[in-house]
């Protein structure tokens, strides 16, 4: 039996698999290269996967949580979090197949996906808040309690994005307002990369 490429669960999965972390600067180019924009902007994915890599537990190996370790993401989006409805892609389930199942099946609350944005920002929103350290499930919750030895240091960026709605998502993401770059063009991508790499060396300098 022929199964196609643009059905079912394997859709819209990378081909490449993750590169762990690493001081290889040209394997780092090699992954950067044989990256291929497609699909859809899922941003509580990436979030995920980038977090997981910084922390000790399986599937990776990062080093522990300890003084003489600092962790830092660096988050960025040229698009608004999107899953595809019944009117574009494959019909299967009615929808593209994500990190959290067929938007069909129920898993981010809106059966035919166009109002499932909502609930992954929420996700966004509770990722970023657990990255930064906090204990517990609710950023929003009274007396909401954090924990700075496993805390991740987090810049934010959009890149040529004109949506309120994700930008204050970023903001709010950053782990301090000034940690929150819009880029809106090229040029002005470039030198906030430069702006966070003159950032990382002073803590460097100073740890």
């Amino acid at each position: 039996m022929s199964l196609s490429s643009s059905r079912g669960p394997e859709n819209n999965c990378p081909s490449r698999p993750i590169l762990p972390l690493t001081t290889d600067k040209n394997a780092l180019d090699t992954a950067i290269d044989g990256m291929v924009a497609d699909g859809f902007t899922n941003i509580a994915t990436g979030l995920a996967w980038g977090w997981r890599m910084l922390t000790p537990e399986e599937p990776y190996t990062a080093r522990p949580f300890d003084q003489e370790t600092k962790k830092f993401i660096i988050l960025l989006s040229d698009g608004v979090q999107e899953t595809g409805s019944a009117s574009s892609g494959p019909r299967h389930n009615e929808t593209y197949y994500t990190a959290y199942g067929y938007a069909a099946k129920g898993h981010l609350g809106d059966v035919d996906g166009s109002e499932s944005v909502t609930v992954l920002n929420n996700k966004l929103k509770i990722l970023c808040e657990k990255a930064k350290g906090l204990v517990g499930d609710d950023p929003d919750a009274p007396g909401a309690v954090y924990d700075d030895t496993r805390a991740v240091k987090i810049f934010t960026i959009t890149f040529q994005l004109n949506n309120s709605t994700t930008q204050n998502l970023f903001r709010d993401c950053a782990t301090l307002p000034n940690m929150y770059y819009n880029s809106p063009d090229n040029a002005t991508l470039q030198t906030t990369f430069q702006d966070i790499a003159n950032e990382l060396m002073k803590l460097s300098l100073t740890k």
